[in-house]
C-alpha cells in the first residue's frame, strides 16, 4: 500500500522541485553497473522537497524508480533502504532495490528501486466516494501502524531524542499567531500537547527505539 513517491503521476505546481539533471549516458552507465537493461526513458518526478526523483523505463518495458541524494545533508537515501528492509515482510516494499554509494557513475549516492503499481494515494482519494475515502484512510492508518510497532534497535537507523522533535512541535504550534487560532478551533489543545510532550519524555527512557513515519500523508501512498 505505501511507498514513497513511487508514481509517474505529477505533483501538481512543484516543478520547481526537481534539483538535478541526469544525461542518458549517466543514467545508462548507473543500469549497465548493476546490470539491468538498455535504457528507454528517463522523466523527473517533481514535487518532492528533498531529493532528485526520476521515473526510467528500459527497452522491455520494466519501470524503476531513480532517488538521487543530490547534496550533503540531504534526506538520507541510506535511511530509506534500511528501513525498506526493515518493513519488507510487513508492508508492500519494491522486490528490487540497489543502494550505490560509490559515486563513480554521478557525484551523489542513488537509490534504485522497481517501480510498485498504482495511484498516489491524494489524486485516489479527491476521485473517490465516501466509502472510497474510508478505505483509503483506514490502509493509511493499518500502514502507520504497521511501521510504528517495529522495533528499530540495531538496524543502524539513528533514534530521534523525542524531546528536541517535540520542542519543533510546540515552536511551531505556540507562535502568537498560530496559538490564538488553534485554541479556538480546538480549546484545551496546548494543554493536551503538554502531556504528549511528557508521555514523550518517559517514553524516550522506558520503550524500545521504533519507526516513526513523520509525514503519513495521502501524497506519500499508493492505492
Amino acid at each position: 500500500l505505501i511507498a514513497r513517491l513511487s508514481s509517474s503521476d505529477r505533483m501538481p505546481d512543484h516543478k520547481q522541485h526537481k534539483k538535478i539533471d541526469l544525461s542518458t549516458n549517466q543514467v545508462s552507465s548507473m543500469l549497465e553497473k548493476h546490470s539491468l537493461e538498455t535504457l528507454q526513458s528517463c522523466d523527473p518526478i517533481y514535487g518532492n522537497l528533498m531529493n532528485s526523483n526520476f521515473e526510467i523505463t528500459t527497452v522491455s518495458g520494466d519501470q524503476f524508480i531513480l532517488k538521487v541524494q543530490h547534496k550533503a545533508g540531504g534526506h538520507s537515501l541510506t535511511n530509506d533502504y534500511i528501513v525498506s528492509q526493515c518493513l519488507k515482510d510487513r508492508l508492500p516494499i519494491a522486490p528490487y532495490q540497489i543502494l550505490d554509494t560509490d559515486l563513480d557513475v554521478i557525484s551523489y549516492p542513488f537509490l534504485l528501486s522497481s517501480k510498485l503499481p498504482g495511484e498516489l494515494g491524494c489524486f485516489a482519494y479527491e476521485k473517490s466516494d465516501h466509502a472510497g475515502r474510508l478505505a483509503i484512510a483506514r490502509g493509511l492508518g493499518q500502514t502507520l501502524a504497521a511501521i510504528h510497532s517495529l522495533e528499530t534497535d540495531g538496524a543502524g537507523l539513528k533514534n530521534l531524542d523525542t524531546r528536541h522533535f517535540m520542542k519543533m512541535i510546540e515552536d511551531l504550534l505556540c507562535a502568537p499567531d498560530i496559538r490564538s487560532s488553534i485554541e479556538g478551533m480546538r480549546p484545551g489543545f496546548h494543554e493536551r500537547l503538554k502531556e504528549l510532550s511528557v508521555v514523550l519524555d518517559r517514553a524516550a527512557h522506558e520503550d524500545p527505539p521504533t519507526l516513526i513515519w513523520r509525514d503519513p500523508f495521502f501524497y506519500n501512498m499508493l492505492v
